[in-house]
Formats: C-alpha cells, structure tokens, sequence
C-alpha cells in the first residue's frame, strides 16, 4: 500500500497528496512479479511543475524461501 502522503491545496489540482524527495512503498510478494509502472509528476514549491511521466521497473521473481540475499 502506499502511505498518506502530505495533504496541499494546490491552485490548478485542488486538494492534493504529496510526498517529498522520495517514497518506498512495500509490494505484497504476490505482487512483485511482472513489471511496475510508476506516473508521476514533480513540482516545485515555488509553482513550476514538470510534465507527467512514467517508467516501468521489471520486478525480478520472488526468492525462494531460505535462499540468501547477493
């Protein structure tokens, strides 16, 4: 799931949820195969946004039980 985010009225958008610098979400391991993709958007305080945008993250397979980290 994702945590709350930080609430901001936001002139354009309205009542918004955001998250500074950066955001880690946990994926249940029923989940984490296949590709995640993420859309965002990164704005400034000071009013200028960048353009949406997305990228895509291939999920590696799950790791058997009792197999080690490398």
């Amino acid at each position: 799931s994702i945590p709350a985010g930080e609430p901001y009225r936001d002139e354009h958008f309205g009542d918004v949820s955001i998250y500074r610098d950066q955001l880690f979400v946990a994926l249940p391991p029923e989940a984490a195969r296949g590709t995640l993709t993420v859309h965002y958007q990164g704005c400034a305080d000071a009013g200028l946004c960048y353009p949406p945008t997305q990228r895509s993250f291939t999920l590696p397979p799950p790791r058997k039980p009792g197999s080690s980290c490398s």
